[in-house]
C-alpha cells in the first residue's frame, strides 16, 4: 500500500521480505497523474520489466517489481477529486 506521502507500506518495512528497504521506491502524484521513481535501491525496481533509473510515469493496470516482490498498480476513484 502506498501512503499519501507516495512511501510504500507508509514508509514501513515489508513484512517477510529484507530486499525491499524503508527508502526503496516513491510514487508521486501530480495532478491526475502518477510517477515511479527509484530512490538508489540496491535491489532495483522495475516498471513494466523495465528498470527505471529515472522518475517515469506509471499508468493505471501497470505492473511494477520492487526487488523480488510484483505489484500491480490500480488507480481507485478518488472521492476528493470527484466533489470538486
Amino acid at each position: 500500500m502506498v501512503d499519501e506521502g507516495g512511501k510504500l507500506n507508509g514508509g514501513k518495512k515489508i513484512e517477510g521480505n529484507n530486499a525491499i528497504s524503508r527508502e526503496h521506491v516513491v510514487i508521486i502524484r501530480e495532478g491526475r497523474e502518477f510517477y515511479v521513481e527509484d530512490l538508489g535501491s540496491l535491489n532495483h525496481t522495475y516498471l513494466r520489466g523495465t528498470e527505471i533509473i529515472e522518475k517515469t510515469p506509471v499508468l493505471n493496470g501497470d505492473t511494477l517489481k520492487i526487488a523480488d516482490e510484483e505489484f500491480l498498480f490500480v488507480i481507485v476513484e478518488d472521492k476528493y477529486e470527484k466533489q470538486r
